[in-house]
């Protein structure tokens, strides 16, 4: 258990604008590496990434917590794709998204 590898989870773009997500990282109920879309390469409209990149910045000073952004991740096929790669978790609201990942 002391030397357990950090679990892997993925985050898609509309969880990450949900400032609920950082209220529920910041409890300690997850820890590890967070796979994040990068906001602003999805195009998505201005408050939506602002949004997302205000969570990003709440879950930097999480203690646990490694950040990496991925500017692929804001398609969901790559999405899918990183979660099946990773052995990742999906953190997600979209209840499409996580069945098209077998979650």
């Amino acid at each position: 258990m002391l030397f357990r590898k950090p679990r892997t989870f993925v985050i898609d773009l509309d969880t990450l604008a949900d400032v609920r997500i950082a209220r529920f990282i910041e409890l300690g109920l997850v820890s590890g590496r967070l796979l994040l879309p990068w906001p602003e390469a999805a195009g998505a409209d201005d408050h939506r990434a602002r949004r997302a990149q205000e969570t990003i910045e709440r879950l930097r000073r999480v203690a646990g917590i490694t950040i990496k952004l991925d500017r692929t991740l804001v398609d969901r096929d790559r999405l899918i794709a990183a979660v099946r790669r990773h052995k990742a978790t999906l953190i997600t609201s979209n209840p499409d998204l996580k069945a098209a990942c077998g979650d």
